[in-house]
């Protein structure tokens, strides 16, 4: 029966996906035509500049009296650069003869590009060229010139160096240096698609999967038909899965077309290559007549792997997203900041010279990205792929996990979206003694983390200790109770200003200690594994501490039992709360915790800690209580 039921959702599922033209635009149609647009319009542009026939005269007024080396070398660059020639160039240089008096006028006005005179100055002769740099053409023939005048130059200590009966290339080059490149054909192609192809297969992933991922959560909710699907006699949770199934597929689906699409738009650009005639055929043919694709076969077949893991987790996250929403247009909206992280992350693997280690291999995104430049590469490292690929299912289930969580809170499904941030409403139409809302939750929480990054930063720079005292009262404290202030929130039950008893602190400080031991053993297998990361935490606090011992207790932590605990205990906990479980509650916000201190080492043990003062703050209703354990 259960089977019966979830074969019947995911059949409607699929129907309500395919319905949508959008879907299968962004689908098929979109990495089918995109690759090969791609290519064209690139060949074409560069094709257009290699046989571009427009005629640049370059007008040159020469005051030099009898110089045949100049006049050979200008008749010899005509001669080279005509339309004939069979490079293509199509520039030339007119000589004129004319004397000026006023010769800056004569540049400015364009009826020369070009003022040369010649000045003997004991054993050498100094070509002197006037020119304007903010003429481009001027500019150019002043380049043109320098060439030329290299050339008579260079031909003029040769003959120097024969005259003296010595052998030039010896004289000149006495040690030169030959370079071998190792790398077969396979592996120079290799590293061309690894700078461009992760970066468009992971944008065209994302983008294959938001259409149906907002389409099955906000276009229900628009349609009118979540409610009519939840009162299906079916378990919320195969609702969840025949969703995640449909967009996770969706998905596959387009990480499958796209790397079908670039293998064909590439074995079509290589018959092509190899069809070339000329100079290009034959420079080209030579680096690609040997290429072998079957040597990609198993790169491709990793990278499809890891594709399929990624995106489960894009799907889950972009589900989670849109579920906040209303209208699509506000599950765009929001999708928006999701899609410029994934395109900024992306641009990654244009970046030289970044090596995938351990810990940016657990990095979503990045490390999607540099897994397919080193696969592209032929670097098969099988612990970092086994990394790359646990971590994107770790993320994947996490995110599932909290999408189950949202889709059994009817408080998240249906409220009502932006219009629930009370900060947009006029004052005066904003109730009294309500508790924050969870879009208001996550507002505040993105802004306060975002202000803190650059604000906080940039205050820190200039003021050390003092800016980060700063960045703690006025960002991580001062945002939370302004906003709650604004929106008439209830204080006290919003941060949970309740006494706390004898028995919650002494309770509290017993069950912080076998935690604290937990945490430390934590760090250390943590730290063991990822030892860079460690070494950047440890010394990212050497500064602070070298301020003193007082100061530095009062702003690392004292300030943020204050601070830390009025915005996460207090704030998003009481939002989180208020919509969820409490175990989900104290989960959630003990991760968002974790993800505000940025950094890998430190992450898992504070999302521990942050989740036993939640829960110490949860049972006995005071923010006191994690405010004197942290």
């Amino acid at each position: 029966m259960k089977n019966k039921a979830l074969g019947a959702l995911l059949r409607k599922e699929f129907y309500d996906v395919i319905r949508d033209k959008k879907t299968i635009i962004m689908m098929l149609l979109m990495p089918l035509l995109l690759y090969p647009l791609i290519f064209i319009i690139a060949f074409f542009v560069a094709s257009m500049i290699m046989t571009s026939s427009e005629r640049i005269d370059y007008t040159v007024a020469l005051d030099l009296g009898k110089d045949d080396a100049i006049i050979s070398s200008i008749e010899e660059y005509n001669k080279d650069h005509s339309k004939e020639s069979r490079d293509g160039a199509t520039s030339h240089i007119d000589i004129s003869w004319e004397k000026y008096d006023d010769v800056s006028t004569a540049i400015r006005s364009e009826d020369i590009d070009l003022y040369l005179t010649k000045e003997d100055r004991g054993e050498k002769q100094v070509y002197i060229m006037s020119y304007s740099s903010s003429i481009s053409r001027s500019s150019d023939a002043a380049d043109v010139f320098s060439d030329l005048i290299d050339d008579i130059n260079d031909k003029a200590v040769i003959k120097n160096i024969e005259d003296a009966g010595l052998d030039p290339d010896a004289f000149l080059s006495p040690v030169l240096a030959e370079t071998e490149n190792i790398a077969s054909n396979e592996e120079k192609v290799g590293n061309l698609l690894g700078s461009i192809i992760p970066f468009f297969l992971v944008i065209s992933l994302l983008t294959g999967i938001t259409y149906p991922a907002v389409d099955l959560t906000v276009g229900e909710k628009e349609r009118g038909t979540m409610e009519t699907t939840f009162s299906m006699p079916v378990r919320n949770r195969d609702i969840i899965v025949s969703k995640f199934i449909v967009v996770a597929g969706v998905g596959i689906v387009s990480a499958l077309i796209n790397i079908l699409s670039i293998i064909l738009m590439g074995a079509v650009m290589l018959s092509y290559i190899r069809s070339l005639s000329g100079d290009v055929g034959n420079m080209l043919g030579s680096s690609l007549g040997s290429l072998r694709i079957i040597d990609f076969l198993p790169a491709a077949l990793i990278i499809l792997l890891i594709l399929f893991a990624f995106s489960f987790l894009l799907s889950a996250v972009s589900m989670c997203i849109a579920s906040f929403a209303k209208s699509n247009k506000e599950a765009n909206n929001y999708i928006t900041p999701l899609t410029l992280v994934v395109m900024l992350t992306g641009y990654i693997g244009f970046i030289p010279n970044i090596e995938l280690t351990g810990p940016v291999a657990m990095i979503p995104v990045a490390n999607v990205v540099l897994i397919v430049k080193e696969l592209l590469l032929f670097n098969y490292d099988p612990e970092i792929i086994l990394i790359v690929l646990l971590s994107n299912i770790f993320y994947a289930v996490l995110a599932v996990l909290l999408l189950g969580k949202l889709y059994d809170s009817e408080g998240v499904l249906y409220e009502e979206g932006m219009s629930n941030i009370r900060l947009f409403e006029k004052r005066s139409n904003i109730k009294k003694g309500l508790l924050p809302s969870v879009s208001e939750a996550w507002f505040v929480t993105a802004v306060v983390i975002v202000l803190f990054i650059f604000a906080g930063g940039l205050l820190q720079i200039k003021d050390g200790l003092t800016g980060l005292a700063l960045s703690h009262i006025l960002i991580i404290f001062g945002i939370p109770v302004m906003y709650s202030v604004y929106t008439k929130k209830d204080i006290r039950r919003t941060f949970s200003l309740r006494r706390a008893g004898a028995a919650s602190l002494i309770g509290g400080e017993l069950l912080i200690i076998g935690t604290l031991l937990i945490g430390s053993v934590l760090t250390d297998i943590i730290g063991r594994i990822f030892p860079e990361d460690m070494e950047s935490v440890n010394a990212s606090l050497d500064p602070l501490l070298g301020t003193g011992f007082v100061p530095a207790l009062i702003v690392i932590a004292l300030l943020p039992a204050i601070t830390e605990e009025t915005l996460f205990r207090g704030f998003i906990f009481s939002a989180f709360r208020e919509k969820m479980k409490p175990a989900f509650a104290i989960i959630l916000t003990s991760v968002l915790f974790g993800i505000f201190h940025m950094s890998i080492v430190r992450f898992f043990t504070t999302a521990l800690l942050g989740a036993v003062i939640c829960y110490a703050t949860y049972k006995s209703r005071s923010i006191f209580t994690g405010a004197v354990i942290e």
